[in-house]
């Protein structure tokens, strides 16, 4: 999607972080969408169903001209599925979550509408989660994602027999897969060996920042940061051993602005007395150091997008569309 966007930056320190604001277009077109920004999620009202259940979470996708006001994508129908997280090539959105394994939805910016829900497959390997797309210099789509392995073998992540029938835990790593040619984002072929191996982690989202690739992993409510010179290479840790880029929430998300020179990085916390979930973000110059908790700024609830006020809204994946 190629549009030339004409803005000036307002950089803001605070509290040891900045908050990044860019204003709108001045003469938006109508009809087509011209949002800067595209934000997918997931959602659940916790007051109609167990919103600890993946399988009763929604994926939604937000858009936006300048970051700060967002609204639902025009004649967006949710559907099932979890973590999700999106890339665009061609004015075609692949929104891709945690639904039966991993499926990908593909939606027209045109058009306005969905076009396709398929699930997605990776040579010789079951079970895996968390999906996370980026494009590689070649225009394929590479998907990051959480598997497991026992005994060299792959497995299920969160089998419910593995606790009773094994004496050791499975493996937990990050690992990556490139789209195979003319399967339009839907099958993918491994790539050996792995990007990061996790006990706990889980949600990577991947991201170039201009000299290298990004690795963001989440641990529960805390962040890690990583990163390679290549996509498909090692990824070791940007922070101090065992630190964390931040402790302000999990899930997260993130991109890099060159304009600014400023990572900018999303993450969902629970908020007020009913632990509804919110998103956050925060912009900040390096991966090295802890980002304070007090520099984290909610941008988005399930009220203003028009959902119930008993909505949790959660795992960002943000998009800024070029």
């Amino acid at each position: 999607m190629q549009r030339i966007i004409i803005a000036v930056a307002v950089v803001v320190a605070l509290g040891g972080g900045y908050l990044v604001w860019q204003p709108a277009d001045s003469n938006p077109s109508v009809g087509k969408s011209e949002a800067n920004y595209l934000l997918a999620f997931h959602g659940c009202d916790t007051a109609k169903t167990d919103c600890r259940k993946p399988q009763n979470h929604l994926v939604y996708v937000a858009e936006s001209q300048d970051g700060e006001a967002w609204n639902l994508l025009p004649n967006w129908e949710p559907f099932a599925g979890s973590v999700p997280d999106i890339v665009e090539r061609d004015g075609i959105l692949y929104i891709y979550s945690a639904q039966g394994g991993g499926a990908v939805v593909r939606y027209d910016l045109s058009l306005n509408k969905i076009l396709s829900q398929k699930q997605v497959s990776v040579e010789n390997v079951v079970g895996f989660v968390d999906p996370a797309p980026i494009i590689d210099e070649d225009g394929n789509i590479v998907l990051f994602f959480l598997h497991c392995r026992y005994q060299g073998s792959s497995t299920h992540c969160f089998d419910s027999d593995a606790g009773t029938q094994r004496n050791i835990e499975p493996e937990h790593f990050i690992g990556s897969a490139v789209e195979v040619e003319g399967s339009d984002g839907a099958e993918f072929v491994l790539v050996g060996g792995d990007r990061l191996t996790t006990k706990n982690g889980t949600d990577p989202d991947i991201f170039f920042d201009g000299s290298r690739y990004v690795l963001y992993v989440s641990y529960g409510p805390s962040v890690g940061a990583y990163s390679s010179l290549t996509l498909h290479g090692s990824y070791i840790s940007t922070l101090p051993s065992r630190g964390f880029l931040s402790k302000a929430g999990g899930v997260p998300s993130g991109y890099y602005d060159a304009a600014v020179k400023l990572y900018q990085s999303f993450v969902h916390a629970a908020s007020g007395a009913d632990n509804i979930a919110v998103i956050k973000t925060v912009a900040h110059q390096d991966l090295s150091s802890e980002i304070k908790n007090a520099s984290w700024k909610t941008i988005l609830t399930a009220e203003e997008l028009g959902l119930a006020a008993t909505t949790t809204i959660e795992s960002p994946g943000i998009l800024v569309l070029e």
